[in-house]
């Protein structure tokens, strides 16, 4: 988990992933997430990590709604999450 404003690195296995994530006011736990104030979303693309012939390419997400932003989400419920 991170917390506002702060930045975390994950390395993941090479393959396509879809990303889900929550957010929300007060952090509760894994079990009742933000409580009632839970939102959460799904970007609407897939994000592929691979290998070509001399690198390894991936992805550097930002979480920030941002006005002309190129991240397009959409809502789910948590038992979608």
């Amino acid at each position: 988990m991170s917390g506002v404003g702060e930045w975390i690195k994950i390395k993941v296995p090479l393959g396509n992933y879809e990303l889900r994530y929550d957010s929300g006011q007060e952090w509760y736990g894994e079990e009742y997430l933000f409580g009632t104030g839970t939102v959460c979303a799904k970007a609407d693309q897939e994000f592929r990590f691979y290998q070509d012939d001399t690198r390894i390419m991936g992805h550097t997400l930002s979480l920030i709604k941002q006005a002309d932003g190129n991240l397009r989400t959409r809502r789910i419920t948590p038992t979608e999450f």
